[in-house]
């Protein structure tokens, strides 16, 4: 075992940023949705793409969620194998 705790790698930070960063880019850049066509079920192009966007910040912040929390319970698993060790021989 490694006397170091896992961290972040760059590819999940990167992975992580871009996920959180999306919806922002997405929703704020106004120039490429303001407009009325296509039509999608009769709504006008502006009022779809938004609520696209609703669900996939729904689904982007939950993978975002799924890689933090794959890092924080390997550092958990990793302290607590660390601490184990010292609480058993402080036992004896």
């Amino acid at each position: 075992m490694s006397d170091k705790p896992p961290g972040w790698s760059p590819a999940r930070v990167i992975a992580v940023t871009v996920l959180l960063a999306a919806p922002f880019v997405g929703t704020l850049w106004v120039g490429s949705y303001a407009r009325t066509g296509p039509e999608f079920i009769g709504f006008p192009f502006f009022y779809w793409y938004l609520m696209l966007w609703v669900i996939l910040s729904a689904v982007f912040t939950g993978l975002a969620y799924v890689l933090t929390m794959q890092v924080e319970r390997a550092r958990h698993r990793w302290r607590q194998a660390h601490a184990g060790g010292a609480e058993k021989g402080d036992d004896k």
